[in-house]
């Protein structure tokens, strides 16, 4: 999983809580992970507001309501339904919007928690591939994989996650 770290330029936002654009200058997200998750720059970037994503176009049916409750905040990355993976202004939380842009869905407390969620996720999907390497995109990975990734959430996160789901998904054909 390659990680690229984000621009300098982040440093300047005073909406973005220092130790979140600290990280990404620093330490930074991998650019592409299972399940279909983009980080980094959008035509060169870094954290555009919303409303001036300029990938919206790519999310049609959430666009206009997710851009109607929160113009201000900060996309992070961008998921498999293009989705934005957001942070609000002045909060560390990383949120995604459901498909619709009209829900707020709890992704992970701060960066880092994503960070270490990212790898613990990378990790069930290689243990799969190595035995079927179609296993993520059948859907097929073991029940055992997923409860163990769930478990290792909870060690991660106290709130109730979209990552749970998206582990789900993954061995519904399982």
């Amino acid at each position: 999983m390659e990680v690229s770290r984000f621009s300098n330029s982040i440093l300047k936002f005073q909406d973005v809580p220092t130790k979140t654009s600290k990280y990404l200058v620093e330490v930074g997200l991998p650019n592409w992970c299972a399940p279909h998750l983009y980080f980094g720059d959008f035509e060169e970037e870094y954290l555009p507001q919303l409303k001036s994503w300029c990938w919206a176009c790519d999310w049609p049916e959430g666009y206009d309501s997710a851009v109607s409750r929160y113009p201000k905040a900060r996309v992070l990355g961008s998921a498999m339904g293009n989705e934005p993976i957001i942070l609000l202004p002045n909060n560390p939380k990383v949120f995604i919007f459901d498909n619709k842009g009209s829900e707020l869905l709890f992704l992970n407390s701060d960066v880092q928690s994503l960070s270490r969620v990212i790898a613990k996720f990378e990790s069930i999907i290689e243990a799969a591939a190595s035995e079927d390497q179609d296993a993520f995109i059948n859907k097929t990975i073991p029940r055992a994989l997923i409860n163990s990734f769930i478990d290792q959430i909870r060690g991660v996160e106290n709130s109730s996650t979209v990552w749970s789901s998206w582990a789900e998904a993954c061995g519904k054909n399982a």
